[in-house]
């Protein structure tokens, strides 16, 4: 299962720096939610887990559009490389943080360092 939460903020090819969805306050009260939810999901259910990277970002260029559930490519490549170690029967602990190590630092890298 993937976690998926809103972005808060999202890049936009040609612009500088992150913009904001100017909604924080729903985005808040809806992540919250949607926590709630997975939290009772996960004591029902017994399966791995894709968390939600932190520092994921909408994007702008996104081929379905602007949309807080819409990401960069590198949130879908992290998700692909998660569940390509989950079939191959690689997906440890130390697995998962790396993977998520990559991504994290890719996105900060090129997002957040503009």
């Amino acid at each position: 299962m993937i976690e998926d939460f809103f972005a808060e903020k999202y890049a936009q090819r040609g612009t500088e720096g992150l913009l904001s969805f100017g909604n924080e306050e729903y985005v808040y009260k809806i992540n919250r939610f949607y926590k709630y939810l997975y939290s009772c999901l996960y004591r029902r259910i017994h399966t791995n887990v894709i968390p939600f990277l932190p520092k994921t970002i909408g994007d702008a260029g996104h081929k379905l559009g602007l949309f807080g559930l819409h990401y960069v490519p590198e949130f879908y490549r992290y998700a692909l490389d998660s569940v390509r170690a989950i079939v191959c029967g690689e997906y440890s602990q130390a697995e998962a943080e790396r993977i998520q190590k990559r991504y994290t630092d890719e996105i900060c890298h090129k997002y957040y360092s503009r």
